[in-house]
């Protein structure tokens, strides 16, 4: 009786020892995510060329020079001359970027000679161009006034008239007539300006509309989220046929797929700001999600509830796996089951280990690389198991830990390029643009999942309409 007592015992004794228990480390708070770049929207007001044409027509008169009675100096005879130099329409366009407007001019020449053989006249025509360089300098008051200075370079090109071997210049004269315009065709380019760019009514039709979750895709559902934060203007340029103005919006732009995001609180519209250093591109984040039960789910498919050699002699059985926070690291806690040398029974417990969650950007994968045991562990290991500590299980645990998130990527560049295609945004606002990249700047750890920022960045401008 006694000695069957015993050999109870020893099995008790036994089984105890092949389990081990560890205490679980401390988690640290979750580091905060850093703010993203910010992104810039650009909403234009485009100036027509044929409307700044039409003030300079209106300004410059047709008749630039009159001039006659004026002795020539010829060899041999007397004679002078009638000048007369008109121009044709006034046409506006680019020149390397810079906006131009070109006058055409005509040169009518009358010359009357006296000499020796008696008296004649001889009349010429010529042409001639004037290429005229406005430089809008453009700014807006924090409260939306708007203030253009316009200067004007300019120059006359073959403004002469040939008779025979006489050569009679008129440019410095029309260069002269030309310039007294100037003045008065600068303020009229700045008045057109300013009655034409409505900044202020445009913004305020999509300002309500903007802080709205943006539907941009039906399935699945897939939202885009503008935040702004600040409201710049922007630098004059020549597009085509106009002359391009506008607002430039720096937001925090965000892509959702699946639940409608929270609208956001609609502020007063704010005065506007000089935005120094903005590039004009925006930065669309693509967050990608991975909770921590879909990564132990991953890893149970596997490696779990099987056994799996880890040493010639020693074999593991992964029994549950769990992901938790901790600062900028993962506590990994696997539940398992050791079959070592010379042991009749599994040894079984709980490993906690720390991993760190890191993004291969040529692989497009997430990897848990640094994985070990914890300090606590690897002594109770010790204590029962300590051959487990000389096995390949954390390499084979590095290999399993390692998850996809190339698919989910380039579902998000399709997203934001049917935003860039043309998106319309309630009654006044049609969003597009072109992608230049897409990447992943940074992963992090959040309380119940990892998260791997991608952002998409490239150029976007919204077209206003002003109707009610």
């Amino acid at each position: 009786m006694t000695s069957r007592l015993g050999l109870a015992l020893s099995c008790l004794v036994l089984l105890a020892s092949c389990d081990w228990e560890a205490k679980a480390p401390r988690a640290e708070p979750t580091l905060p995510i850093p703010a993203a770049s910010p992104s810039y929207l650009t909403l234009p007001v485009d100036v027509a060329m044929t409307d700044l044409a039409a003030v300079a027509n209106a300004q410059v008169p047709q008749e630039l020079v009159r001039q006659s009675g004026v002795d020539m100096h010829c060899p041999a005879v007397q004679c002078t001359n009638q000048i007369i130099v008109t121009r044709e329409p006034i046409s506006f366009g680019t020149d390397g970027g810079r906006l131009r407007a070109e006058i055409p001019l005509v040169v009518d020449g009358r010359v009357d000679f006296r000499g020796p053989l008696g008296v004649g006249r001889i009349k010429k025509e010529e042409r001639a161009t004037a290429r005229v360089f406005p430089a809008v300098s453009f700014g807006i008051t924090e409260d939306w006034a708007i203030r253009t200075t316009t200067s004007i370079d300019f120059t006359v090109d073959q403004a002469e008239i040939h008779v025979g071997p006489a050569r009679i210049s008129l440019r410095g004269v029309v260069s002269d007539k030309i310039r007294g315009h100037m003045p008065k065709l600068s303020a009229a380019i700045d008045q057109k300006i300013a009655s034409s760019v409505k900044l202020r009514p445009a913004v305020e039709n999509v300002w309500p509309t903007i802080h709205q979750p943006i539907r941009v895709q039906e399935r699945p559902a897939t939202w885009l989220s503008v935040r702004p934060r600040r409201i710049g203007w922007v630098q004059p340029s020549s597009v085509g046929g106009a002359l391009r103005l506008g607002i430039m919006l720096e937001s925090d732009m965000q892509l959702a797929v699946g639940a409608q995001p929270p609208a956001g609180t609609v502020p007063s519209l704010p005065k506007l700001e000089s935005l120094g250093g903005a590039d004009g591109q925006f930065r669309i984040v693509v967050p990608v999600a991975a909770t921590y039960d879909s990564l132990s789910k991953l890893l149970m498919e596997e490696l779990g509830n099987r056994w799996v050699p880890v040493r010639q002699d020693v074999k593991v059985k992964l029994r549950g796996i769990e992901f938790s926070p901790s600062g900028g690291r993962l506590i990994i806690t696997a539940n398992l089951c050791a079959d070592g040398p010379g042991s009749w029974l599994d040894s079984c417990g709980k490993a906690h280990l720390w991993g760190r969650p890191l993004y291969d950007p040529a692989a497009r994968v997430v990897r848990v690389v640094d994985v070990d045991y914890d300090i606590e562990t690897r002594n109770a290991i010790a204590k029962t198991a300590e051959w487990l500590l000389h096995t390949t299980l954390l390499e084979r645990l590095r290999e399993k830990m390692v998850f996809p998130v190339g698919d989910k990527l380039d579902e998000a560049r399709a997203q934001v390029t049917k935003v860039l295609a043309g998106v319309t945004v309630g009654d006044h606002l049609t969003l597009s643009g072109t992608l230049r990249e897409i990447s992943v700047d940074g992963i992090y750890v959040g309380g119940d999942r990892l998260l791997v920022r991608g952002t998409a960045v490239g150029s976007l401008a919204g077209r206003v309409s002003l109707k009610k």
